[in-house]
């Protein structure tokens, strides 16, 4: 019985803070984009000790590891099959190991394979994306370029994929195909609905899309090497995306 003191509330966060493990690894599809802080990256690379974080943020990470798992349950309600998922690949930005894993590639009942991200959000974000601004999420552009480009990937024959947004609030979804051009390395926006049917107005093109990411990679191990940390891209204290 636990009486009046909520034990569990406590318990739980500090558990999580206990069991935390901190990935050393930085170069990697999750950590490309143009708006992820460089100048955190280059802490990282170096082996810098991060503050640690609160117990909340973990559970924050695990539900939405369970959304996702939650999309992918319902795809194959509907006679989508899933395959290949957690499948890990070796992507441009990190050749050398297999850091990328993708959540799966859908099958459609037409034959046709398209590779699928899940990303649940939080309102907020949701609802700047369904009025077509994608600022807050254009990094996930560059994560899906990576996968796509994947030599795993490519040899499946698989160019199409979708960014497939859930809203962890009102479970309102959102998703965006794109195609990865490899001879250009470009990714391209083909179209984008809202789970109201609703046609979104959203324009995107990124040329040498994994071009960029090896560049800001090799920016990250140079500033290592020499020991100059680069200039600070966000104010002071900014807390996403420098954490």
């Amino acid at each position: 019985k636990l009486g009046d003191s909520p034990v569990l509330a406590r318990k739980l966060i500090e558990f999580a803070e206990r069991e935390a493990k901190v990935d050393p690894r930085w170069r990697r599809p999750s950590s490309a984009g143009p708006k992820r802080c460089i100048r955190s990256l280059v802490y990282k690379a170096s082996g810098a000790v991060p503050e640690p974080r609160s117990g909340r943020v973990y559970h924050t990470l695990d539900d939405s590891s369970w959304h996702a798992e939650l999309m992918k349950d319902w795809l194959r309600k509907m006679g989508i099959n899933v395959l290949y998922e957690e499948l890990r690949v070796t992507t441009p930005c990190a050749p050398d190991s297999d850091v990328g894993r993708i959540d799966g590639i859908a099958q459609f009942q037409d034959g046709t394979l398209r590779l699928f991200d899940c990303k649940a959000i939080n309102h907020y974000w949701f609802e700047r994306l369904a009025s077509g601004d994608i600022t807050d999420v254009i990094d996930y552009f560059h994560q899906i370029a990576e996968y796509l480009a994947s030599p795993e990937i490519q040899a499946l024959g698989v160019q199409s994929g979708l960014l497939w947004f859930k809203n962890k609030n009102t479970s309102a979804y959102l998703d965006i195909e794109v195609l990865y051009v490899p001879d250009q390395d470009r990714l391209v926006v083909k179209s984008a609905e809202t789970s109201s049917l609703e046609p979104l107005e959203v324009h995107l093109s990124i040329e040498n899309v994994t071009r960029q990411d090896i560049t800001k990679f090799n920016t990250v191990q140079l500033h290592v090497d020499t020991g100059i940390l680069p200039a600070r891209p966000y104010p002071y204290r900014t807390v996403f995306p420098c954490s």
